[in-house]
């Protein structure tokens, strides 16, 4: 796949939106990541919860989400993006989700509504500024409620190959997108800086045989190059 030069990450997936969906949401990484965020939706979400999807994208877990909570609303600084989620739950006649265009976090206090679950896939290693959005968030969820995030895991043997890569020979090209890496101590520790303490957190996105054959001799926190935490509001 080729992508265009873009300047911000923005941009960038406003460029790939098709290709976003129809290969991307088909790899055989996104059904594995699919697998891991459906268990933890049905483990934490009930009918009568409101939930934000902060980066949604093309809306595939705003979708998956919109199955089991009484309403969901999804946002995303990419128009393209949004103008494709909304035409999705034109045709599939969804009453209970919402899309807007919002830049994250500059936008997110434009948001009156108070949510039981708030969530973001693959988004917060993008942001300029994760004090201010996780600040954000923690005003946006209801006393009970969980931030449920995946970021990349910094500890993989993938990301310091990809991270070398990258200055070597300035390829994969999202790379130079990523503000963000966390291994687990410092993921945990961000996170209940801003008032938010871990309850779980799983591992995936195995990448490639020689990976697969390094699980074999090395922790699952070395093999996966995501990992995705729940956290609850304290």
């Amino acid at each position: 796949m080729k992508f265009n030069f873009s300047s911000t990450a923005v941009d960038f997936h406003d460029n790939i939106v098709t290709e976003f969906d129809s290969k991307y949401s088909k790899s055989k990484s996104f059904r594995q990541r699919f697998q891991v965020w459906d268990s933890l939706f049905k483990k934490y979400l009930d009918a009568n919860m409101s939930v934000l999807d902060l980066g949604c994208g093309t809306g595939v877990f705003s979708f998956l989400v919109a199955k089991i909570s009484s309403k969901i609303v999804g946002i995303d600084g990419s128009e393209k993006m949004i103008s494709y989620c909304k035409q999705l739950a034109k045709t599939n006649k969804l009453e209970n989700v919402e899309f807007q265009v919002m830049e994250i976090p500059s936008d997110l206090e434009k948001i009156s509504s108070k949510f039981n679950i708030i969530y973001s896939s693959s988004v917060f290693e993008y942001l300029d500024n994760l004090e201010i959005t996780l600040s954000e968030c923690n005003k946006l969820l209801k006393d009970d409620g969980f931030l449920i995030v995946s970021v990349p895991n910094s500890d993989s043997i993938f990301r310091k190959v990809e991270k070398v890569a990258f200055k070597l020979f300035k390829f994969p090209n999202y790379y130079s997108f990523v503000k963000h890496t966390f291994n687990y101590d410092e993921f945990k520790r961000k996170f209940k800086d801003s008032g938010f303490e871990l309850v779980e957190i799983e591992y995936y996105g195995n990448t490639g045989m020689i990976l697969l054959l390094a699980r074999l001799f090395f922790n699952f926190r070395f093999t996966n190059n995501l990992m995705v935490g729940v956290f609850k509001k304290c």
